[in-house]
């Protein structure tokens, strides 16, 4: 029959953390969820009352003017430069990603050779083909739905998501995890935003 065990033995073992998050997360036991929601929700009366005023603000004074558009034709190429603008921050995660692959010698990724940074470029990447592919789902049906002096939205928004897409990509390296949370804040804004808008749009010219 086993003795009553010590204090030592009945001491909880720790718990691992999360040594790549913030610093205002340290000490934060992996899997605590209540306190990581919270930490990740405070920044939102920032982040989306912020997001919201860079593309407001502009739009308000009247940057950029409105284009002269006269057909379908013409808005769509309105919006095809800023769709590309959209585009850069995938762009250039790829080509970071390709040359690491090439130099690293990691370019058959079955092999999972891959370094951690090199494996952080490819989450990146991943979420970046995501977050475009609803941009760009949204910003296209805009260019032929919206009012000719409500179109200067397209590429406000498209500078705003590159910004966003940045913000994600160096919060990720410099912060961890949880550090993603600015750019992700700021990209939903952008694409929840165009997505009430495209809604919104659509059914108003389909009821007209």
């Amino acid at each position: 029959m086993e003795g009553p065990q010590s204090g030592s033995d009945m001491t909880e073992a720790p718990q691992p953390h999360d040594g790549g998050d913030l610093a205002g997360m340290s000490g934060h036991v992996v899997g605590n969820r209540s306190k990581r929601q919270r930490f990740l929700l405070s920044t939102t009366v920032v982040t989306i009352p912020g997001t919201l005023a860079l593309v407001g603000i502009p739009f308000a004074i009247g940057w950029p003017p409105a284009p002269e558009v006269a057909t379908a034709g013409d808005r769509i190429a309105y919006a095809l430069p800023w769709c590309f603008a959209a585009f850069l921050p995938y762009a250039a995660v790829c080509l970071t990603i390709l040359q690491m692959r090439l130099s690293q010698g990691a370019h058959n990724p079955l092999a999972q050779a891959e370094d951690e940074q090199l494996k952080i470029h490819c989450r990146v990447m991943q979420n970046n083909l995501e977050q475009l592919l609803w941009y760009l789902c949204c910003a296209l049906p805009l260019s032929v739905c919206l009012e000719p002096d409500q179109l200067p939205l397209l590429p406000i928004t498209a500078i705003v998501f590159v910004g966003a897409r940045l913000a994600y990509w160096a919060g990720y390296f410099r912060n961890g995890t949880l550090g993603r949370r600015y750019g992700v804040q700021m990209t939903f804004t952008i694409n929840i935003g165009l997505l009430i808008l495209t809604a919104a749009s659509l059914v108003s010219s389909w009821l007209t």
